[in-house]
């Protein structure tokens, strides 16, 4: 599975962190309002599963 491209649509930037399965999470990444960013794990081989915010 790719890994996800986020866009924070909250009021304000967001801390957000891409979690997969059986690997390394991604970093998190602050991003703000009305942008996009791209959540990778240094894992390629590893299954995207969900986006937290921290």
């Amino acid at each position: 599975m790719e890994p996800p491209k986020v866009t924070n649509n909250c009021t304000g930037t967001k801390n957000l962190k891409g979690i997969f399965k059986y690997g390394y999470d991604s970093a998190c990444e602050s991003v703000k309002k009305n942008k996009s960013a791209l959540l990778t794990s240094s894992q390629p081989w590893v299954s995207y599963d969900k986006v937290v915010t921290r």
